[in-house]
């Protein structure tokens, strides 16, 4: 998903999958937000779910670049991104 390897497999550091794996899990979070979103039948439920899922994007993405910048030793291939 999203080019991330088989987390399933043996990976060749803890920390590596550590981090591959808290990836997958906000990207599970902000799928489960959208479709809630989108499942929503209430005007007011519908626009709160989106305004949720819009800032979880932009904090996903804030904190994932910080990582990437705290560890010079972090880089793509270390992220479980192929």
């Amino acid at each position: 998903m999203f080019g991330m390897e088989d987390l399933t497999e043996p990976q060749e550091s803890q920390e590596k999958a550590t981090i591959s794996y808290f990836m997958l899990s906000l990207m599970q979070i902000a799928d489960q937000a959208k479709i809630i979103h989108w499942q929503t039948g209430l005007d007011t439920e519908h626009r709160h779910f989106g305004m949720f899922y819009e800032g979880f994007i932009e904090q996903m993405d804030t904190i994932i670049e910080a990582i990437d910048r705290k560890s010079t030793r972090l880089n793509s291939s270390h992220l479980g991104i192929s």
